[in-house]
């Protein structure tokens, strides 16, 4: 398969997502191979390209205007994206979704990798993946339309019970499954910019669960003095 062909084949994919994805008023941006809804992306780009087939892992993610703004100015060369998860049964486990009776149907290992071969690939990897978002997808993105969805989402599970809850083992396992810089950095920003009255706790649990972790825990110092110094910002 030469370039060309393989530019087509991923053309013709594109193009039967977008008859699904219009319908939901997302749309096809022309060289990025996403589909995007306002703050909302789905992407589409090939993670891997071989002689005889293309293969994709579709992501998720979303870009809270306020939350961009604030990481662009702290953090300029670093994606400023507010969350973002691929396709698989981390995503679905990780919204209470996942079901054994289906798991070996519709979910593959970590990720979901589509292999694309010939245009009679088309119709089962566009079927799975409207499944998937019928289910998952547009799950993943109506938990996050708000900052107050965005703080309820990331931050509750670190907030989660009491103090004592918060150092079981059990809950030090899913912090540290669930949580990386960016969902740390996006919590925290979120949490002040609703004013939430767990910001001081929140802020307390990271340090103690990131303790030693400088690389987490000096971002997220210059997250607290920003907002210490521009009380204005906050809603």
């Amino acid at each position: 398969m030469n370039a060309k062909e393989k530019k087509e084949l991923k053309l013709g994919l594109y193009n039967r997502l977008s008859d699904y994805y219009s319908k939901h008023s997302f749309k096809l941006l022309n060289g990025e191979a996403s589909f995007e809804k306002d703050e909302f992306k789905v992407f589409w780009g090939p993670n891997s390209e071989y002689s005889d087939r293309i293969c994709f892992t579709p992501s998720f993610s979303v870009k809270n205007k306020k939350i961009y703004d604030v990481k662009y100015h702290l953090f300029p060369n670093v994606p400023p994206i507010t969350i973002s998860k691929v396709q698989g049964p981390d995503l679905v486990k990780e919204l209470g979704l996942f079901n054994e009776n289906n798991a070996k149907k519709m979910f593959y290992g970590i990720a979901m990798v589509y292999s694309l071969r010939t245009i009679m690939d088309y119709q089962d990897i566009v079927e799975h993946h409207i499944e998937f978002m019928k289910k998952v997808g547009f799950v993943f993105f109506d938990k996050l339309k708000s900052l107050e969805d965005i703080h309820n989402y990331i931050n509750g599970r670190i907030l989660k019970g009491d103090r004592a809850f918060f150092r079981s083992s059990i809950q030090q396992v899913r912090i540290k499954i669930f949580f990386d810089k960016r969902k740390v950095l996006s919590g925290i920003i979120a949490a002040y910019l609703i004013n939430s009255p767990d910001v001081n706790e929140l802020l307390e649990r990271h340090r103690l669960f990131w303790k030693g972790n400088n690389y987490m825990l000096d971002d997220v110092k210059k997250v607290e003095t920003y907002f210490n110094s521009n009380k204005n910002v906050i809603s």
